[in-house]
């Protein structure tokens, strides 16, 4: 049976927040105020410092030998449980932290806008269990960043494919990041005053990406970027401070573009210098989707098929207009909520982010994760 409009509507809104197109200093939600770092603090769950490092039980030469228990590799060795990039968190007792520096950043990975990435890789987890496994950083007691997984199951869509190449080596979408302040023969632990900048490209027809207008507050380049955060490169990783996202992508072929707003948000991933900009991998955007957002979203897409404000709204709006008609706030609870597994989080006015809400009138936001993965780029200049 052919899928019902009214749900294909919103579903194929709400999946644009998969996307970054922009992002602001203050927060989209009444509720859900500034995006201010989200419960846990910057330091990702298993990160760079992991418990029993390098120095762990047994030392470098512990018991069992070199390789023996508690070895330079054995468990809670350099590259063991706990260790540089492994499970805990923490030095241990009397140590130092384990932490493992990017190589130097070579001069044919620098330059203005270098080093750069292009994220070839995303998926959202579709159980806590693999939300987990991704290294989703969301507070506890919520559904852990698994909601839009029902949304991408109703749609049918694998997200990943939308980043990676086609068999004419075309993209869809072209994400790209620059890690602004690190300069040419510094290690992530040297380099300081870093921005994580975020953009969105094209082809530039050989094996380069140029950025778009879009990118830039109201299109213009003079006012800077939209998406732009505090960044630590120690330890091999990188950690943002938290701020807000908003996404979007064209809906269908109407090349009508929706947004959405994610609130309290962080990236964090592992960092690895290349030749030709800088890689990451097990990487997270964790933030919170927050029940004014989705209420937002809905009044762009009725704002969208007004034949008063848009005098050619796309052909969905025909078959959804009873949809489109009722008010917004009762479609999001009844329509959209269900598909996202319904509030889960609640993001406060300071921005910091508490699980284990009570009820629907207690919770204002959706958790939500997005597990990604990129490879170096050279970003070549702007779109004309």
């Amino acid at each position: 049976m052919q899928r019902i409009q009214d749900y294909l509507v919103v579903a194929v809104a709400a999946l644009s927040l998969t996307f970054v197109t922009a992002c602001d200093d203050t927060a989209a939600s009444d509720d859900g105020g500034a995006g201010g770092a989200a419960a846990g603090g910057s330091a990702t769950t298993g990160g760079a410092t992991g418990s029993g490092g390098t120095d762990a039980m047994g030392g470098a030469s512990g018991m069992g030998g070199a390789t023996g228990m508690g070895g330079a590799t054995g468990m809670g060795g350099a590259t063991g449980m706990g260790g540089a990039t492994g499970m805990g968190g923490m030095a241990p007792e009397g140590g130092t932290p384990a932490c493992e520096p990017t190589a130097a950043l070579a001069a044919t990975a620098a330059g203005d806008l270098a080093p750069a990435t292009r994220i070839n890789s995303l998926e959202i987890p579709t159980s806590p269990e693999r939300s987990d496994e991704l290294g989703c950083e969301i507070v506890s007691g919520s559904n852990k960043g698994t909601g839009l997984s029902g949304l991408l199951r109703l749609l049918m869509l694998d997200i990943s494919t939308l980043v990676t190449a086609d068999d004419e080596g075309n993209i869809e979408v072209i994400l790209l990041g620059h890690l602004d302040g690190w300069n040419a023969g510094e290690t992530g632990d040297d380099a300081s005053d870093v921005n994580l900048v975020l953009y969105t490209g094209e082809s530039d027809g050989a094996d380069g990406y140029t950025i778009t207008n879009d990118s830039f507050v109201d299109n213009n380049r003079e006012m800077g970027p939209k998406i732009q955060f505090g960044a630590d490169l120690s330890c091999g990783r990188v950690s943002t401070t938290a701020g807000t996202f908003e996404f979007g992508v064209p809906v269908l072929d109407t090349g009508l573009n929706l947004g959405l707003t994610l609130s309290s948000t962080t990236v964090k991933g592992t960092l690895r210098a290349e030749a030709t900009g800088f890689s990451m991998q097990k990487s997270t955007i964790n933030g919170y989707l927050t029940f004014d957002s989705i209420v937002q979203l809905l009044m762009g897409v009725k704002a969208a098929c007004d034949p008063e404000t848009n005098p050619n709204p796309p052909s969905f709006c025909e078959q959804a207009g009873q949809f489109l008609g009722g008010d917004p706030t009762m479609t999001a609870r009844t329509l959209v909520l269900p598909i996202l597994r319904g509030l889960d989080s609640k993001v406060n006015e300071d921005g910091t982010v508490d699980g284990d809400c009570i009820d629907a009138m207690e919770c204002n936001a959706v958790s939500v994760c997005l597990a990604f993965e990129s490879g170096p780029a050279a970003l070549t200049g702007f779109e004309q």
